[in-house]
């Protein structure tokens, strides 16, 4: 089940008596995100594959004792650098097999928009999965995973890089401000996500935002002013503040919204767009001042970009390859996308294209799975 409270988001097992209705909930720990839950065959308890603020954005496997109550107990099985999305269990309970999943990605560039000239740039994996951005200098600033945690990673046309965070939690979707000077960024070091500013250089760090799991920073074309996603009563709306210290946040949408970008003018903003719960999401044109969308487009995606000035979007198409390439919309809404890349395959998990609209740094790759069996069997192989 979805919950909400000061500290952000996060999920829960609940359990609920058949006849009289009441709602139970779990033991500790706090759980980010479920991706499963079964019962034992004893039905004295679960096996939870899930993230915590411990794990990070890997999901380890607990058992959660049942009944819940104040002396239910939880306790994690796993404790490692695999990430495990789906559970089993054999009759006697004491053999799991289980998938790890291990997402691969590595940072490519694309001169020209031509992916014949495309060429591969990091083989560190991890690398630009969670955010990657262009500085108006031709450097990258991008997330990379080392262990548990996602850190800010920047890399110079020579192939140089320098490690910009470290030991801080999780720090991903970089955006740098028009002038190279500053970086947002989003980090959970103070406990959940927020909205966190540093120098160029990494240094003179500072926490912008204290909303509900806020993400996605975008500057305006200024410099003055940042837009970015937080939750609202479970749903994510976009807001904007200041760049300066003690800004206010401004809700700018009042339906479910996100990835906000300024357009190269200032006066627009490009965003997701689902004017109800069980509405299809689509990408969307709003008014810089907020308000409802002035244009909306027949296709949804999750990334995205301004580009040509302004004057058309890039985006990943999902629906179309899969999130193979990228396509060109002009802001026509009845004009047909078209691809602007031509891979066959692997997977684009975050792209930017550089201040000048000629080089598109992607993070490609793909998600491998592999059957794990963990027992306390001593018969088990």
């Amino acid at each position: 089940m979805k919950k909400q409270d000061a500290d952000g988001k996060y999920q829960g097992l609940v359990s609920l008596d058949a006849e009289s209705g009441k709602a139970e909930d779990m033991a500790a720990p706090r759980f980010l995100q479920i991706s499963q839950a079964v019962w034992m065959p004893d039905m004295k308890g679960f096996l939870v594959a899930g993230v915590t603020e411990d794990s990070s954005q890997l999901n380890q496997i607990w058992h959660v004792a049942y009944p819940f109550g104040p002396g239910g107990k939880a306790r994690r099985i796993t404790n490692d650098l695999n990430d495990y999305r789906e559970l089993s269990l054999t009759a006697d309970g004491k053999t799991i097999v289980t998938l790890n999943t291990d997402r691969q990605t590595n940072i490519w560039l694309v001169p020209e928009l031509d992916t014949k000239r495309a060429s591969e740039i990091t083989a560190t994996n991890y690398d630009g999965a969670e955010g990657l951005t262009w500085t108006a200098g031709g450097e990258l600033v991008y997330a990379s995973r080392g262990g548990e945690n996602f850190d800010l990673w920047k890399i110079a046309p020579d192939g140089a890089r320098r490690q910009m965070t470290s030991g801080a939690g999780n720090n991903t979707q970089p955006a740098v401000s028009p002038d190279g000077s500053r970086i947002a960024f989003v980090s959970n070091r103070s406990g959940a996500p927020h909205i966190w500013l540093m120098d160029a250089d990494g240094g003179n760090v500072s926490q912008l935002t204290n909303g509900t799991d806020d993400g996605s920073p975008n500057w305006s074309p200024d410099g003055k002013t940042i837009l970015y996603r937080s939750y609202v009563r479970g749903n994510p709306a976009v807001f904007s503040i200041a760049s300066s210290p003690g800004g206010v946040p401004v809700q700018l949408t009042d339906k479910i919204s996100g990835r906000p970008q300024f357009s190269p003018d200032g006066q627009k903003i490009l965003t997701t767009w689902r004017p109800e719960a069980l509405a299809v999401q689509k990408l969307s044109i709003i008014s810089a001042a907020g308000g409802a969308p002035e244009t909306i487009f027949n296709f949804t995606s999750s990334l995205f970009r301004w580009a040509e000035r302004g004057q058309a979007i890039l985006f990943v198409n999902n629906l179309k390859d899969n999130g193979v390439n990228i396509w060109r919309q002009p802001l026509d809404p009845n004009t047909t996308p078209v691809p602007v890349t031509d891979w066959k395959d692997q997977r684009i998990y975050w792209f930017d294209i550089s201040p000048d609209g000629k080089t598109l740094a992607c993070a490609r790759g793909e998600s491998l799975s592999d059957v794990v069996l963990i027992s306390d069997n001593p018969n088990q192989k």
